[in-house]
């Protein structure tokens, strides 16, 4: 059964924030499904976390639109990058339209790895583990577009309703949470130029500012100066 989740419906009484929010699920894009190689926390023999923190990207393939945008970056992870599906959970494309990605039942693929997490075999360790990932359509040198904007911090507000999220970082900020917790990146750089990149800075301080009270805009401008 074809399932289109319209949060009006859900929230329109208590917060009209949500008005003519919807989320495209995936019967609907047509998205492929998962390869059985796909991680899941049962082989990890951990329960599903409660999922606290939110991480930004960009697709960094420029802007797309509609559902073929959808299928496109799938295809991109999936057949190009190796992933058993499309790494991130929601993808909003340049019109605001939000695409729900990879199912939060199966361990995200788009915060990065640790070499500790691998050595022990310890998936709550991970960058993954809790991280719910969110991509915009757009390249690391171009400007989110206001309807992406405003599709962010409605699917955000959304997304607390129903998991503890009490963070939101950007993908090249989960540097700082690996290191704070002294562990060390398995197979990739960070650095302030790349994802989600300079180019959606301005968007981006404005969609933390709306949503996270204690944003430290002027720390995360310094990471573009530095």
């Amino acid at each position: 059964m074809i399932r289109c989740l319209t949060l009006l419906c859900l929230f329109a009484a208590s917060n009209s924030a949500f008005a003519d929010f919807t989320i495209v699920d995936r019967e609907r894009w047509g998205a492929r499904s998962p390869r059985t190689d796909i991680s899941t926390y049962a082989e990890y023999d951990v329960e599903r976390p409660a999922y606290d923190r939110i991480v930004l990207h960009v697709t960094s393939m420029g802007y797309g639109r509609g559902k073929p945008e959808a299928r496109r970056i799938q295809n991109f992870q999936m057949d190009v990058r190796g992933f058993s599906d499309i790494a991130y959970n929601y993808l909003i494309d340049a019109g605001g339209a939000v695409y729900e990605g990879r199912s939060l039942d199966f361990v995200p693929a788009h915060a990065g790895r640790v070499r500790e997490a691998d050595d022990r075999h310890d998936i709550t360790i991970d960058p993954d583990f809790g991280a719910i990932g969110i991509v915009f359509s757009a390249d690391t040198d171009e400007p989110l577009t206001a309807d992406q904007v405003s599709a962010s911090i409605a699917l955000i507000r959304w997304l607390r309703t129903r998991h503890p999220i009490d963070t939101i970082i950007t993908h090249t900020e989960v540097r700082d949470w690996i290191e704070a917790r002294g562990l060390t990146p398995a197979n990739h750089g960070f650095a302030p130029e790349r994802c989600p990149g300079s180019g959606s800075m301005e968007a981006i301080v404005a969609i933390r500012e709306a949503l996270d009270p204690g944003f430290d805009e002027a720390a995360y401008r310094r990471r573009f100066r530095d």
